[in-house]
């Protein structure tokens, strides 16, 4: 017994040491990245201190008496003792692994389409035939949720992921969300899309300690699709039902999405037997055929405007009240608020976006006579409704910057914040340096320059433009 324990011992410091050296260089690298980061450099400290507090635990045994070590070794086991430190330095080669893995901020994406959802919509959908089958099936199955652009799809979706995570049963059912946006490129990557999910899978499900070394082999494999395939069935397999949700799946490459299928195809066979799959896929019409070569059953549910339009008519009241309060509405006679309701519910081809620029248009009409003529002369297709906003970007002078702006957000690759677009907006091709004068001032007013066909996230202040 005693040479057991003194065995098991040593034995565990040398699997720590053999942890360090995959450590220290992420570390290293970190730091040349990131040389101011106080987080950053907080995070080496503790790490480094936890490696200094294992050596002199092991200095500390070899100086004991013979009389103390085999004292030591007769009550408990080394093992016990050294427990503690290793867990420590596990932990964070686990830590380090997961941000190797995904570093994506996909709540992001999911936070923004939550807050724009409007008090009584999206509720639909949980009265559906489709949603019901699809979340009672007795097996994997995919939901797909089909729309126009200016559906709602992506409100639709973060509605699901809400109404999933509260109802869900803690120990039996795992939840993963990514909302793909078509104004970051990196988010319509199959690997951003797949390694973020799984990242989600680690974060919430079994003990690290079961799943280290398959993060590990995926790592040391570039967290390649078998790999990675692996490493997510072996994470979920403790769950009844595994729900995932992917959002805006049609704005991905053609080769990024039949990748996504596969994976999900070969995840589907991993887990037959123990794990049922609840896949919610929401896009345009156009991938319908993609996904119908899904290995798993496919339930189709329609965003169109006959599931929709009391959310319409919903929204459409909001938006009223709230210009109304911010004086951006304004009329003599109260009987021109039903009027407006009536006339904008009706609708253009089932589109929220229609909806919001309709009323736009009617909020730039200057008395009641002229808010009574264009309600008569609503154009009820989505192009005709740009056109009307083009031209009052036109006859309010604001044509160049607003070319501009349209021009900067269309070309990036991600969002820019509201300084990035100020500096961009002032540049002029063979420019040698820049020149604060020719910022455009209060950037903030480019919702109003553009007619609201840009719109600027509040909480992120980063500006996108309409999917147009």
């Amino acid at each position: 017994m005693v040479l057991g324990n003194f065995t098991s011992y040593f034995q565990k410091f040398s699997e720590l040491l053999r942890g360090f050296d995959q450590l220290v260089p992420h570390f290293a690298e970190y730091q040349r990245l990131f040389p101011d980061s106080e987080r950053l450099r907080r995070a080496t400290y503790e790490f480094q201190t936890t490696i200094i507090r294992c050596c002199s635990q092991m200095i500390l045994a070899t100086r004991r008496s013979w009389q103390n070590q085999l004292l030591a070794a007769m009550s408990q086991s080394f093992q016990t003792e050294i427990q503690p430190i290793v867990d420590d330095v596990t932990g964070h080669k686990w830590d380090s692994l997961l941000e190797d893995l995904s570093n994506y901020d996909y709540t992001a994406a999911f936070k923004s389409a939550r807050s724009k959802r409007h008090n009584g919509t999206a509720e639909w959908v949980f009265g559906t035939a489709e949603f019901a089958s699809w979340y009672g099936k007795d097996a994997s199955a995919v939901l797909h949720l089909v729309g126009k652009i200016g559906s709602g799809k992506t409100v639709l979706a973060a509605s699901i992921v809400d109404h999933l995570i509260l109802s869900r049963h803690q120990t039996s059912q795992g939840i993963a969300f990514f909302f793909v946006r078509f104004d970051d490129s990196t988010s319509q990557h199959h690997e951003s899309i797949i390694r973020s999910i799984i990242r989600q899978v680690l974060n919430h499900g079994p003990s690290y300690t079961q799943l280290l070394q398959l993060l590990e082999v995926s790592s040391n494999q570039f967290f390649d699709n078998d790999s990675l395939v692996a490493l997510w069935s072996a994470g979920i397999k403790s769950f009844e039902d595994f729900f995932l949700v992917i959002d805006a799946f049609d704005e991905c490459t053609l080769a990024d999405r039949k990748t996504i299928l596969k994976i999900l195809s070969t995840l589907s066979r991993a887990c037959q037997g123990t794990t049922k799959l609840k896949i919610l896929l929401s896009s345009r019409g156009s991938v319908t055929e993609e996904i119908n070569q899904l290995d798993i059953a496919v339930i189709r549910m329609a965003a169109d405007e006959r599931s929709i339009r009391a959310d319409l008519t919903k929204y459409a009241e909001e938006i009223l009240n709230d210009k109304i309060s911010t004086r951006e509405l304004v009329f003599q006679d109260e009987t021109l608020f039903n009027s407006i309701l009536q006339a904008v519910s009706i609708g253009g081809e089932g589109m929220f976006l229609w909806v919001f620029l309709t009323i736009e248009d009617i909020c730039s009409q200057t008395n009641d006579a002229e808010i009574r003529e264009s309600l008569k002369h609503i154009p009820r297709k989505l192009a005709e409704t740009f056109e009307h906003a083009l031209q009052r970007i036109m006859s309010n002078g604001k044509t160049s910057i607003a070319q501009d702006i349209f021009n900067w957000t269309a070309t990036v690759r991600q969002p820019l914040t509201l300084d990035q677009l100020q500096e961009s907006l002032a540049v002029k091709v063979g420019q040698s340096h820049s020149e604060p004068e020719r910022y455009p001032n209060n950037i903030a007013r480019l919702t109003m320059w553009c007619e609201n066909l840009v719109y600027v996230e509040e909480t992120e202040e980063t500006d996108e433009t309409d999917e147009t």
